[in-house]
């Protein structure tokens, strides 16, 4: 039989629902569901490398960005399948909220309404080496990320970026785009150049204790 709950506490002196009376001191459920969430919302700062890799060039020694390059990259949301495909512009600082810190993008995804942000952290001056004669399938790394509340799924192109021909002439061009490839002229030579078949390749990378994001200027 169901107990009465409205004449259980008529009958309840009043001290049992004062500030130190045993109604007062339950155990505070709401509240640790809270804490647990709130952790739940919190996510280490991880870094992530972009890597290139090509099926084969024609008459190219290296392939690299550049700190202009712009970065098309996919990034997903670890707390939710939320993902948006998004530009990291080198040239742009955005403040990330609750720190003195600055990203080069910051947003707050739609489903767990925690903010993601994304630093260029380092721009390699070697980039790919295309050293191999019969040009067989090599990778570099050409950036390194540092993320928070996100991970970088992939990369869709960049743009721009530098190759350079075994003869030594640079090549600035505007696009290098996943899967497609590119093909060019080097008149000083005399010859074909050319990339084929690259691929965006994104790793994990280890960080030290002293790891953070960049501050305000």
């Amino acid at each position: 039989m169901c107990e009465d709950v409205t004449s259980y506490g008529r009958n309840l002196p009043y001290s049992y629902f004062s500030i130190d009376g045993p109604a007062a001191r339950s155990p505070p459920r709401s509240r640790w569901k809270t804490r647990t969430r709130a952790r739940a919302h919190t996510h280490d700062m991880v870094r992530q490398a972009i890597r290139l890799s090509v099926e084969g060039v024609e008459n190219i020694s290296t392939i690299k960005a550049i700190e202009e390059t712009r970065w098309n990259l996919t990034l997903a949301d670890p707390l939710s399948t939320e993902k948006r495909t998004v530009w990291i512009e080198p040239d742009e600082e955005s403040e990330i909220e609750g720190s003195r810190g600055v990203a080069n993008f910051v947003m707050k995804w739609k489903e767990s309404k925690t903010r993601c942000s994304v630093s260029i952290v380092e721009v390699s001056d070697e980039g790919l080496s295309c050293d191999d004669e019969d040009g067989d399938s090599t990778s570099g790394t050409l950036v390194v990320f540092e993320i928070r509340n996100a991970k970088i799924e992939s990369c869709e192109k960049i743009e721009p970026f530098v190759a350079e021909s075994t003869g030594g002439t640079e090549f600035g061009e505007d696009e290098l785009e996943k899967a497609e490839d590119w093909c060019g002229y080097d008149d000083e030579n005399d010859c074909q150049v050319a990339i084929i078949g690259p691929t965006f390749c994104v790793v994990d990378v280890k960080t030290g204790k002293k790891g953070g994001r960049r501050r305000k200027k």
